[in-house]
C-alpha cells in the first residue's frame, strides 16, 4: 500500500495518507450539477457518514477519527478497499454481518463499498451518499409533522 493516494468517487476526493483517510467534497468537469450543487452534494455525504457513525447502530462501518458538523471533511481509518465481490458476499451472508431488522442501511451492499482494516476487521468504508438519502427522507418527514 502506497504511502500516499488519491481517489475521486462521485461526490468526494478522497486522500489516503498513512493510516487515515481524508474525504473532502469535490468538483467533476462532466456533471448536471452545478459546482455549487456538486460542492453541496460532498458535504452532505460527509454529514450523513458523520450522522450514520454517530448513532452507533451499525457495527461494520469504518471509524471515523473526525469530522466538522458542517460537512467539510471526514477523517476515517485508512482500510484495504475495494473488497471483492465474492468476498462481500461471503461477509454478507455470514455470522460476523450485523443485520439490523428494521432499518435502511446507510450504505449500499457491494464490494465497491467495502474493505478490510489493518487489523484485519471487514468494514463499509462509503456510506456517505446511500446514507444521506436516507437520513433526508427521515428529516423531512419529522420536520414537516413538525411543522405541522
Amino acid at each position: 500500500m502506497p504511502l500516499i493516494e488519491w481517489r475521486r468517487g462521485a461526490s468526494r476526493l478522497v486522500f489516503l495518507i498513512g493510516g487515515i483517510a481524508i474525504k473532502v467534497p469535490c468538483i467533476k468537469r462532466a456533471s448536471v450539477l452545478t459546482r455549487w450543487g456538486q460542492i453541496l452534494q460532498g458535504r452532505n455525504c460527509n454529514r450523513a457518514e458523520r450522522a450514520a457513525w454517530k448513532e452507533r447502530k451499525y457495527p461494520n462501518l469504518c471509524p471515523i477519527v473526525c469530522a466538522d458538523f458542517s460537512g467539510w471533511i471526514v477523517v476515517m481509518l485508512r482500510a484495504e478497499a475495494p473488497m471483492s465481490d465474492d468476498d462481500f458476499d461471503q461477509w454478507y451472508h455470514s455470522d460476523d454481518w450485523p443485520h439490523v431488522y428494521g432499518e435502511e442501511t446507510p450504505y449500499e451492499l457491494g464490494g465497491n463499498d467495502a474493505g478490510r482494516l489493518p487489523s484485519g476487521r471487514r468494514v463499509m468504508i462509503d456510506y456517505g451518499m446511500r446514507g444521506m438519502q436516507v437520513d433526508l427522507r427521515k428529516y423531512f418527514r419529522t420536520s414537516k409533522s413538525a411543522n405541522a
